[in-house]
């Protein structure tokens, strides 16, 4: 029996499902792509990305590389994709393939999710400070108030 250390720390990808809350964001990614997207090959890889990625539970994405794992339903093989590469065969013939397409879309909807969260912390905490300025306000007309009161004259 050979036993085989390894000397070198092991690089371990942990993909995560795409979660459902995903699901606007990716239709607007998808219809936002279909608008500008005039290249043949491409709007049939989106039309193919979008009805496949109806299924979230055939991908899983990598949020740190911004890859997809998906899950071909036509060969049964499974391939990681990025927006920029794939390791299916036609990506290998520098042919435009879903994979990549659906990782864009994917990347291009936890972008809009995350601009989405961000602008409703902005928006939120926006809200808690006029709360709060009102309030020093009223506190300061109170104090107003309160400085007029002590010093008016009394009547009896």
């Amino acid at each position: 029996m050979t036993t085989v250390i390894a000397t070198e720390p092991v690089a371990i990808k942990i993909f995560v499902a795409v979660e459902p809350s995903l699901v606007p964001f990716l239709q607007r990614a998808i219809d936002a792509a279909r608008a500008v997207v005039t290249d043949r090959r491409w709007v049939r890889a989106i039309e193919k990305a979008s009805l496949y990625l109806a299924e979230l539970d055939t991908v899983a994405w990598h949020a740190e590389t911004k890859t997809l794992l998906i899950c071909s339903p036509q060969s049964g093989k499974t391939y990681e994709a990025s927006a920029t590469a794939c390791q299916c065969g036609a990506f290998g013939k520098g042919n435009p393939c879903w994979h990549r397409a659906a990782a864009r879309l994917i990347q291009r909807a936890y972008e809009a999710q995350a601009a989405e969260h961000v602008a409703a912390a902005e928006a939120a905490r926006a809200a808690r400070d006029a709360a709060m300025e009102a309030k020093l306000n009223r506190i300061k007309e109170l104090r107003l108030l309160d400085v007029r009161f002590r010093h008016r004259k009394n009547p009896y």
